[in-house]
């Protein structure tokens, strides 16, 4: 019976890790050949990219890498203090995630942000309910067509009796406390997989230096907080898998019911969840985990129910069904001029007032266009490799996830110095863009190194199994990048181990050997496969790596941003 269960295990693990593993090797040569940028209109543009450079700061980065661990003795020395001391590990820690908060903190105080287009609806419904006007709830509102976003008015209108409304530096604060108890969670879930000390630090300093996170901090939205809420509970939750508190147990559930209430998109971390419990019952028949797998279970099943009732509590309003999702799903199948294809389009508005903002009337309508949409791309499968493809690329494969768009784009606070006006606009991140792309590649090769010479833990199959699941989402959902921005942080802790693996190596053991012929076997095999993709001529591999079809329109569209 042990032997069935393990084996039960290893076919699990291996057929997740086989499909992260083409996924990673998709984002890999994606991110190397080209790239994804965004305009101030968010109209997203896919540009040629300079495989050559990227290897080039990749090895550049390989190699300062070998010569921190190899040639300087106070590094190897500090490092086996760390490993052998916790107190020291730990105070590190704290001066890494103090540094990043503090500079997170900055940043929010000296840009002041103003929320814009659904952050700013959110607000406004939250302020709404505190002065009894429920009109966002009744027909044709913006809750009306967005219950799923009930959550975070909830939350922000609790927050406003607190500290008052529109008081966006509170929740800008907020975002820096919680993305810092993400990073800690990173680190602690490390420790939990059996690393070293110096991993989790190692995977600290890989979060501080990935600067998406510090831009979303301004951003007014549960997504910092789903993310931060999920990866905690799942730290809660292993917690209670090894000792059974019940204080670990209640911590995970409701940080996890905290993440999915807020942004329901963090379903696909309570399923991952799920997947990872079920596994690790069936590893070792532990039945005091069948209590938070139901836990779990509960709450996808009822928590919209929950927070629809406790709406209703509040404003004494009922609450519609709302558009239907199945018109996200169309919209992420629809052509798209303005801004890419499968981006928004306002068809899910559209289609709901057209049916009289009557769900299962727009259902009814809904399933017609995506019946259609489906046997078009039937009918031609180089049409719906091109979509697909383009789409993924839109979405996986800009550099920073569109914080700085999101940034970009708000108002603020303050009048800003030249610098900062610098900073946000066109020609001021065409400078640095170059520097976050070469960073998303570094990230992307790290992933892909842990797939090769990585721990396959439970703590790193948690990973895998959501990023899949979120590349499957939103290869059907609308596209967007802040959408793919939750699941680019967790390839940071797989990536930070990839690279620590390799440069192990040049410690001359016997493994690290055979490490490092490893290497070098599949260095080969890297470069090999770029060359085919580069002179091969391939109309697949062109068609789904090497997007570059709006190069010359983007360069073009910055030459106008100067002048």
């Amino acid at each position: 019976m042990v032997k069935i269960r393990y084996r039960m295990c290893d076919l699990i693990e291996n057929i997740m890790m086989f499909i992260f593993a083409i996924i990673t090797v998709y984002l890999v040569y994606l991110s190397g050949f080209s790239t994804a940028v965004i305009t101030f209109y968010e109209r997203t543009m896919l540009i040629r990219d300079s495989f050559k450079n990227n290897i080039i700061c990749l090895v550049a980065f390989l190699v300062i890498g070998y010569l921190f661990f190899r040639h300087f003795k106070f590094v190897d020395k500090e490092i086996k203090r760390i490993n052998s001391d916790i107190k020291l590990s730990n105070k590190y820690r704290k001066l890494l995630l103090g540094i990043i908060g503090l500079t997170a903190i900055c940043f929010v105080l000296i840009v002041q942000k103003i929320p814009r287009s659904d952050q700013l609806l959110v607000g406004e419904a939250a302020n709404n309910w505190i002065n009894l006007n429920y009109s966002d709830i009744e027909k044709g509102g913006y809750v009306d067509h967005y219950p799923n976003q009930l959550g975070m008015v909830i939350l922000l209108y609790y927050l406003a009796h607190l500290v008052g409304g529109n008081n966006y530096i509170v929740f800008q604060i907020i975002n820096v406390l919680v993305l810092i108890a993400l990073y800690k969670g990173f680190a602690d879930l490390s420790d939990c997989a059996g690393n070293d000390n110096f991993t989790g630090l190692a995977i600290i300093f890989g979060c501080g230096i990935f600067l998406p996170g510090i831009l979303y901090t301004t951003f007014v939205y549960g997504t910092i907080i789903g993310l931060s809420c999920s990866v905690n509970a799942f730290k809660y939750i292993i917690y209670y898998s090894k000792d059974h508190k019940v204080r670990c147990l209640i911590s995970g559930v409701t940080l996890m019911f905290v993440a999915v209430a807020v942004k329901s998109n963090y379903m696909i971390f309570l399923l991952g969840l799920i997947i990872i419990l079920l596994y690790l019952y069936i590893q070792g028949a532990d039945h005091m985990l069948l209590v938070p797998m139901l836990m779990m279970v509960l709450i996808l099943l009822f928590s919209n129910h929950f927070i629809k009732g406790l709406t209703e509590k509040i404003t004494g309003v009922s609450v519609g069904k709302g558009v239907t999702t199945l018109s996200w799903v169309e919209m992420g199948f629809q052509k798209n001029d303005e801004l890419f294809d499968g981006w928004w389009n306002n068809y899910n508005i559209d289609s709901y007032k057209e049916a009289g903002f009557d769900t299962e009337q727009q259902k009814e309508r809904v399933f017609r266009d995506l019946k259609q949409s489906i046997s078009e791309f039937k009918e031609n499968p180089n049409l719906a490799i091109s979509f697909f493809a383009g789409k993924n690329a839109s979405q996986w494969n800009n550099p920073d996830f569109q914080g700085m768009w999101i940034n970009q784009t708000m108002s603020s606070n303050l009048k800003y110095t030249e610098f900062l006006n610098e900073l946000f606009s066109e020609h001021g991140i065409g400078r640095y863009f170059p520097i976050l792309n070469y960073l998303q590649f570094i990230l992307y090769f790290g992933v892909l190194l842990f797939v090769l010479f990585g721990e396959k833990n439970h703590i790193n199959l948690y990973y895998a199994v959501i990023i899949i699941g979120g590349f499957i989402f939103h290869t059907i959902w609308e596209a967007k990048c802040q959408y793919t921005f939750p699941f680019a942080m967790l390839m940071i802790p797989l990536s930070v181990q990839g690279y620590l693996k390799p440069l192990a190596a040049v410690t001359g053991s016997e493994t690290a050997k055979k490490t490092y012929k490893k290497c070098m076997i599949y260095g080969i095999l890297f470069i090999m496969l770029a060359a085919i993709i580069r002179f091969g001529n391939i109309d697949t591999l062109n068609k789904v790596v090497v997007r570059g079809e709006d190069t010359e329109a983007y360069y073009e569209y910055l030459y106008d941003s100067f002048n």
